[in-house]
């Protein structure tokens, strides 16, 4: 595997081979966030799927995170997450 920098913010892998990918399990992650902003904005909710080798569901997780900072409007319409969804949910830095 080679990992290709674009600039600070983007990068490319090449030459990645992953053996017997039919056979195998995966699990998918999902995050919403504050904003795009890796070092200013914060996680509002974690989804993961665990597909089985046929591509079936195995299993599904959701959670919804408080972040340190209030969810802007735009980001809001976007995700459908309020800040009042997330006002009793746990938090992480």
């Amino acid at each position: 595997m080679k990992i290709v920098h674009l600039s600070d913010s983007e990068y490319v892998i090449k030459d990645f081979t992953l053996k017997n990918i039919t056979s195998r399990k995966f699990c998918v992650f999902d995050l919403e966030a504050t904003g795009p902003d890796q070092l200013n904005d914060y996680t509002t909710q974690i989804g993961a799927v665990i597909l089985g080798s046929d591509g079936s569901i195995i299993a599904t997780y959701k959670t919804l995170v408080r972040p340190l900072k209030p969810i802007p409007a735009q980001i809001e319409r976007l995700t459908g997450i309020l800040n009042k969804d997330v006002e009793a949910a746990p938090t992480f830095r």
